[in-house]
């Protein structure tokens, strides 16, 4: 089981939390908050009831793993949800991108 630190609350509404939020196949970015800022790595989701994501550059179980946090950590990346548009540019306002590839 992979985890990330904890992604602070953005406003009352937080969807990316219910399973029905996510379909099999999203493009998703999973963020870290660290020391030195933002982390982000592209995931698709595999199985929004199980919590799986895939990474490609993950080398076992085909790049499949579950996510502790379930989806508290994970926002669309495509521009189809304006919630997880939105909390991913406050993530960004409030903390500098750490400069590592964001794939």
């Amino acid at each position: 089981m992979t985890t990330s630190p904890a992604i602070p609350a953005r406003g009352s509404k937080e969807p990316w939390r219910s399973d029905d939020h996510w379909k099999a196949g999203d493009k998703a970015w999973w963020i870290s908050l660290t020391g030195g800022g933002v982390s982000r790595t592209m995931v698709d989701i595999v199985d929004p009831a199980e919590g799986t994501v895939r990474d490609p550059r993950v080398t076992y179980n085909d790049g499949v793993f579950r996510l502790a946090d379930r989806f508290a950590s994970v926002r669309h990346r495509e521009g189809s949800c304006t919630s997880c548009a939105d909390s991913v540019l406050e993530l960004l306002a409030a903390r500098p991108c750490n400069g590592k590839s964001e794939n």
